[in-house]
């Protein structure tokens, strides 16, 4: 409350510019980031050494800051930023998870059960197989998960019972530095979202993310399929393929 200072109104008015479409420079505000990691804060350096409409990916971030096997974390510290307008994050809206795709499945699953202790999935593929997946509470990335062939048969019966939490994509597997990528896209209500996992032995195992991978949305419970099956539509986000967890 109360009249803001100088400072604080000056970047008012360029918000508001910014809005209206102005190239507008954040240069001489001076950000407080008291009690931001220290490497975030570097990555954030980093990433303001781009200019105006330039683009740029956590890979060639990781490589300004010493270690291109930080990209991983340069895309936690982009998920975590806490000013992504004054810190922008200039990401690449590609299709290069295409060149190296080796197989791909048609997915349709519904969700029988969802709450704070267990999910239950029935998934059919290319709706000739039927799985059945019971996942435990998420504790960080990782969370128990048990799984079991069913009679196809079974499966589209249960997709009937799942309904209207029914969900569709197209799974493709792309092989990127020793790990093979889950990359979906999304059809139907969810139409023009794309998601891409990898499945890790540890939650702090490190991965080199490929150039085509945008922010991590790990802990965004609005791009868990389960949420997605209840809420039709794309979770406002700037980048067109968002990063490994799982979310499957």
């Amino acid at each position: 409350p109360g009249v803001p200072s100088r400072a604080v109104q000056l970047l008012i008015n360029q918000i508001e510019d910014y809005a209206d479409g102005a190239v507008v420079s954040f240069e001489q505000t001076r950000l407080d980031l008291t009690g931001v990691p220290s490497f975030h804060r570097a990555a954030y350096q980093a990433l303001l050494a781009c200019e105006w409409g330039q683009t740029t990916t956590y890979g060639a971030l990781a490589k300004t800051l010493g270690d291109a096997a930080l990209s991983r974390a340069v895309g936690q510290a982009m998920g975590a930023n806490p000013i992504p307008l004054v810190i922008p994050c200039h990401l690449v809206r590609s299709d290069g998870w295409r060149d190296g795709v080796t197989s791909s499945a048609a997915l349709q699953q519904g969700y029988l059960s969802s709450n704070a202790k267990a999910t239950v999935r029935v998934r059919t593929k290319d709706d000739a197989h039927g799985i059945l997946t019971l996942k435990g509470v998420a504790e960080g990335l990782s969370r128990s998960e048990f799984e079991y062939a069913i009679p196809i048969e079974e499966a589209r019966e249960l997709l009937e019972m799942a309904r209207p939490h029914v969900i569709q994509k197209r799974r493709f597997l792309v092989p990127h530095a020793g790990f093979v990528w889950e990359v979906d896209v999304f059809e139907g209500a969810h139409s023009g979202l794309v998601m891409a996992e990898v499945e890790l032995e540890a939650p702090d195992q490190p991965v080199p993310l490929p150039d085509w991978v945008g922010a991590e949305v790990s802990h965004d419970d609005r791009y868990a399929n389960a949420s997605l099956s209840r809420t039709p539509g794309v979770p406002a986000c700037e980048e067109d393929v968002l990063a490994p967890s799982d979310l499957s």
